[in-house]
């Protein structure tokens, strides 16, 4: 249900996301402990987007050296991941839901790790695609648990900060994908074609899978080591909450959660595609190699994007900039009624806001409806299934 005031509630009926009354209270974890887990999971994004993107790099190699048409290669960087990522989500989530969440991300880190290294010896379209699958279905499972684990580490004020620091890691992971993969291939591109036989050949570009995989396995030991699971802050169900609770939820919810799962669909099919063909493009128009397009693509896209989280997460830019956009999406009654307790709440006219007010309407208007559940005075809890954002009664 939407509260009065414009904050997104949960109905008082359902225990979905909601804290239990007289539920035992673990003592808090020291901040350094708690900042380490937003650390390491920030780490295990950076892996997550370096595994996944490397493989964009050698668009132009493996079509040479495994004789691959661009439709192969299409299917290898889109459908072979992103099916399997879909698919294997709801699973790893309910383990997460129901289980030791750190154990789900080191588990999930190292399987992915095992088979980004076996890139390494694929030898034709179909070792690729499983390799690809199995990542693509492994990587879906972290995600959940590390923003579940985030939410009950880090203190609420504290939240933006954590969350950007956890973006970064998908964001910086996507560009260190492409400046390591060139710096990589460009010392190994006196490299000559490895014999293994009747097994097949292992070529320069295949090695660099292998020193990007690795390293995955001793990070999934550290964070099964080293990271102390947060204990969670609202109530829980053994075994987690049935998939059809969930979906309820999230209908229930639905003025937050259409909008923004649209919005979300649509920005990934522009970023992806762009990463996946981006240094092919460079390489057929300019001739520019794995080594020089990688470092250089992967170096703007690092420092524009690291400076766009942290300069959001501290300042009302990045609302003034997207607000503007989204508000057209809900009905003047509809915005104009959930803001009723503020004493600006008037009716959005059209699309005629002038860029100079931008910046003062957005102090106003920032989070009212999408974000206001996030400064709600109520308890906040975060399951892995459900969004991050969500309030008891």
């Amino acid at each position: 249900m939407t509260a009065s005031n414009g904050t997104v509630a949960i109905d008082g009926g359902s225990d979905l996301g909601m804290a239990r009354e007289g539920a035992p209270t673990a003592a808090p974890a020291p901040s350094y402990v708690n900042w380490y887990t937003v650390w390491m999971t920030s780490l295990v994004a950076v892996m997550s987007q370096v595994d996944r993107g490397i493989l964009a790099l050698f668009v132009q190699p493996m079509k040479r050296d495994l004789h691959l048409t661009d439709t192969q290669i299409s299917i290898l960087l889109g459908f072979a991941f992103t099916f399997f990522y879909v698919v294997g989500g709801p699973p790893l989530s309910r383990m997460a839901d129901g289980g030791v969440r750190k154990s789900v991300i080191a588990g999930c880190l190292a399987v992915w790790s095992l088979a980004t290294t076996f890139c390494g010896i694929a030898q034709n379209f179909w070792s690729f695609f499983i390799a690809r699958a199995v990542i693509g279905g492994t990587e879906s499972g972290c995600g959940p648990a590390s923003l579940s684990m985030i939410a009950d580490a880090v203190p609420k004020d504290k939240l933006p900060r954590a969350y950007a620091l956890y973006n970064s890691g998908f964001v910086g992971g996507s560009a260190l994908s492409l400046v390591i993969g060139g710096v990589l291939i460009g010392l190994l591109a006196d490299v000559k074609p490895i014999s293994l036989g009747s097994f097949g050949v292992i070529y320069n570009w295949q090695i660099v899978f292998m020193i990007i995989g690795l390293p995955g396995l001793l990070i999934a030991a550290l964070v099964m080591l080293t990271v102390k699971e947060p204990p969670r802050k609202g109530g829980r169900r053994p075994g987690g909450y049935p998939l059809k609770e969930v979906v309820g939820f999230v209908v229930s919810q639905r003025r937050l959660h259409l909008p923004l799962l649209v919005g979300l669909l649509a920005m990934n099919f522009q970023l992806y595609g762009l990463a996946a063909w981006m240094p092919a493009f460079y390489e057929r128009t300019y001739g520019w190699g794995p080594a020089v397009s990688g470092p250089l693509l992967g170096m703007v896209g690092l420092v524009s994007a690291m400076a766009g989280l942290f300069l959001g997460s501290r300042s009302g830019w990045a609302s003034a900039m997207i607000m503007p956009i989204c508000a057209p999406c809900a009905s003047r009654r509809r915005w104009a009624s959930r803001s009723a307790s503020s004493r600006h709440a008037r009716p959005i006219r059209g699309w005629r806001w002038p860029a100079a007010r931008s910046a003062g309407w957005s102090r106003r208007w920032a989070g009212r409806p999408i974000m206001r559940c996030s400064t709600s005075r109520r308890p906040m809890r975060c399951e892995a299934r459900s969004m991050p954002c969500t309030s008891s009664s």
